[in-house]
């Protein structure tokens, strides 16, 4: 849960809002979690990678440009951290709170009517969540909902759901020496895990909900035989790239996720051959390099249509029958 102080005040800046309209040259950096420093359990401790403050110091600031770092954290909270070698403004709180370079004093402006949705937002979560699952900062609450005793009753509640059927259908199908399931509730090393993709004849990787899901792209980066099969709900984000060389399914359609089972069984050795190669060119051409090139040469240049879009043919290579867009040629 988060207060629109913040963003709204960023966007409503005119410095920033001359940026996004061409009018002004200038530069935004986003620091998304984890960008600029590792992740760490207590929030004190954070400290950037190393470069990141050289990088910064060299950034340079010419004639009327101003240097503005905004992050979600209070503003003083920075100092320590970037320990910054030219004088920078400093917009904390997701932009809410302002420290100009001059370490004057900074303010924190947070209309009231978004104080009042804060209030009752915190008020609500305090009666849901444990203190350690709440997080709370001037403009913005975060509700940990794993730490919640609802969320913990309904994994376990899962957790014996699943062991219950697993434990049925080994019962009614197992032979001596073979067991149709094998489940597996922890987390797996590397090495393991790995081991697990390659050995694997297919994948199913079937979220009802996903935004990516990169064990698709580990599993395809994994299968150096290129005999594999991935069975891709039509609801993960890496269906967007992979649609046309997964066997595509409805995980809400059980029998059709059961269809593409048996039909993967039967699979002739070559269309597999072709299927998992496409895939793992496709995966290893669009790797985080070509992201980060992609969405920087976007952030330098004036015009919008610069920007990465889904729906665009920018993964395309039509002429391997490679990536969207969806309609044009049958999947393989």
């Amino acid at each position: 849960m988060k207060a629109r102080a913040g963003i709204a005040a960023l966007l409503a800046d005119p410095f920033v809002s001359d940026i996004l309209a061409g009018r002004r040259d200038g530069m935004l950096l986003l620091d998304y979690d984890g960008t600029l420093a590792p992740f760490v359990q207590k929030r004190d401790e954070a400290r950037p990678y190393a470069g990141v403050v050289d990088i910064l110091a060299r950034l340079p600031v010419r004639g009327p440009g101003r240097f503005v770092v905004v992050t979600g954290r209070r503003a003083t909270e920075l100092i320590p951290f970037l320990m910054p070698a030219k004088p920078m403004e400093i917009w904390g709180c997701h932009g809410a709170e302002r420290l100009p370079a001059d370490r004057a004093a900074g303010r924190l402006d947070v209309p009231p009517a978004e104080a009042q949705v804060l209030a009752r937002a915190l008020e609500l979560a305090q009666r849901m969540a444990p203190p350690d699952a709440l997080e709370q900062k001037p403009v913005s609450l975060a509700l940990h909902w794993r730490g919640l005793d609802e969320a913990k009753r309904k994994y376990r509640a899962m957790k014996e759901e699943i062991e219950r059927m697993v434990g049925e259908i080994n019962g009614r199908y197992s032979m001596p020496g073979w067991a149709p399931v094998h489940f597996t509730y922890r987390n797996l090393p590397p090495e393991e895990l790995i081991a697990y993709y390659m050995a694997s004849d297919m994948a199913l990787v079937t979220p009802l909900r996903d935004g990516m899901n990169l064990v698709a792209k580990e599993y395809a980066a994994c299968n150096i035989r290129e005999t594999g099969i991935l069975c891709l709900s039509e609801f993960a984000g890496a269906a967007m790239e992979l649609h046309r060389h997964a066997t595509m399914v409805n995980p809400f359609d059980v029998d059709g996720v059961a269809a593409a089972i048996r039909d993967g069984a039967f699979m002739d050795i070559g269309l597999r051959r072709r299927r998992m190669r496409s895939i793992r060119a496709i995966v290893r051409r669009y790797d985080i390099f070509w992201w980060v090139d992609a969405f920087l040469e976007a952030a330098f240049s004036t015009h919008l249509e610069a920007f990465p879009q889904n729906e665009a043919a920018y993964w395309a290579d039509l002429e391997q029958n490679q990536g969207p867009p969806w309609d044009i040629e049958p999947q393989a």
